[in-house]
């Protein structure tokens, strides 16, 4: 007995998980000497026992046969588009090389601000609205394992929120400060392997889906880093 199948019947329709108190119950009857004793037996649903399965809805020309999770797909491998959807496990990795090239500017200085700025591809079906206010993001390692998140110096949950939003042209653009994330990336003994991972916060409840510009994009809308370098002598 292999188990049990549970299956929405309507399109569109979609079962995403069970909560710790679901229960699956048996009813059944004991043969006594007068009459048939209706009883109930509840079997617990233990969530390592369940198995949900949720496709990505992209075709292979788009979105390539996903590598193991310690390795990553570069956009130019996915027409320089990148993608986030909860359920499938697809999340977007952010790499900012050349971070010490910095330290070739003239004189003494440091950085005064850093943002990081992306946009939601609103045209295309693959993100479905309406769309999340903020959205979170995490350090990983070069082994695409979560190792913190991204805060800032008071250890304040570091969020990025809907910076611009124009209805009429269909933009949304998110922005998010990474200014400690940079410094810490710079002084850490490993940060050299540090990236930027954003994925839906209910990977596991839901099916929503976004889709970034990319290398792809206008100048405008591709995803950059704006960062504020001071010097203070020359």
């Amino acid at each position: 007995y292999y188990g049990l199948l549970v299956e929405p019947d309507d399109s569109g329709t979609a079962i995403l998980a069970f909560s710790k108190k679901s229960f699956l119950r048996i009813y059944y009857t004991n043969s006594g000497e007068l009459v048939n004793q209706e009883e109930t037996l509840d079997l617990l649903v233990i969530h390592e026992n369940t198995f949900h399965n949720i496709s990505a809805g992209l075709t292979k020309d788009i979105l390539p046969s996903l590598p193991p999770q310690e390795q990553s797909l570069s956009s130019s491998e996915t027409g320089n588009q990148s993608f986030i959807q909860a359920g499938t496990g697809i999340a977007t990795k952010i790499e900012i090389p050349h971070l010490k090239s910095l330290e070739d500017i003239e004189g003494r200085g440091s950085i005064v601000e850093a943002e990081l700025k992306f946009y939601l591809n609103t045209l295309n079906d693959r993100t479905i609205r309406p769309v999340r206010d903020s959205l979170h993001l995490f350090i990983i390692n070069q082994r695409n394992e979560i190792i913190g998140d991204v805060v800032g110096y008071n250890n304040q949950p570091t969020i990025a929120h809907i910076e611009e939003k124009d209805d009429e042209y269909n933009k949304i653009r998110y922005s998010i400060p990474i200014k400690k994330y940079i410094d810490d990336k710079n002084n850490a003994y490993d940060g050299d392997n540090w990236s930027l991972l954003i994925y839906s916060p209910d990977l596991t409840s839901s099916v929503e889906a976004f889709e970034l510009f990319a290398e792809g994009a206008t100048k405008e809308q591709k995803m950059k880093i704006e960062i504020t370098y001071a010097i203070y002598d020359e």
